[in-house]
């Protein structure tokens, strides 16, 4: 609770106000920026995926469009709306809240595909082949993936069907009821 803002998720609250010298070079960045306290883009995507591993699909679709580059207001934003930034300075800074810093450096954006198909989605690669867990958010009722996996192309459609009890899922391959969650490899 303490750490979830308007920006996304903070990596600490309450930030460091003073340079404390025990704890380290943390304490040295100003109040909301780098890893005292900004909404740290690339952690955030592993939050998403914390979020979907629990079952909190809408904690975890808010917390992905919090951090979306194209979510962002651009006169405040200040960077390319199609870019992640490493991290968005968070609302404890007093002048530069939701200024997006370091461009272009950041894995977020990979992570952030992961995170959104293979968590989201739920269409996960696997040793065994693909794995079929969805956690979309409440508001979704369908969604749908291509997915190429080692040679094969899988279409996969995702449908909420009131019919079946929360958490329950019914599988079809090529029309047939499936056992299992973890599609075969083809």
């Amino acid at each position: 609770e303490m750490c979830d803002t308007k920006y996304g998720p903070v990596l600490l609250a309450p930030a460091y106000q003073t340079v404390d010298p025990t704890i380290g070079r943390i304490t040295k960045f100003a109040a909301g920026t780098k890893e005292n306290g900004a909404v740290f883009c690339h952690a955030v995507m592993f939050k998403v995926v914390a979020d979907c591993m629990a079952k909190r699909a809408d904690k975890a679709f808010d917390s992905l469009m919090k951090v979306m580059p194209s979510r962002q207001v651009e006169d405040v934003y200040k960077a390319e709306p199609y870019s992640y930034s490493e991290y968005i300075i968070a609302p404890v800074h007093p002048y530069l809240a939701g200024e997006g810093a370091f461009t272009w450096i950041t894995g977020s954006a990979g992570w952030g595909f992961l995170a959104a198909t293979e968590w989201i989605l739920g269409v996960r690669r696997e040793m065994k082949g693909l794995r079929i867990d969805p956690c979309l958010p409440s508001a979704w009722k369908h969604a749908s993936i291509t997915r190429k996996f080692r040679g094969a192309t899988y279409e996969v459609d995702i449908e909420r069907v009131p019919t079946l009890a929360p958490g329950m899922k019914e599988i079809k391959l090529d029309g047939k009821l499936f056992e299992g969650d973890i599609l075969p490899l083809f």
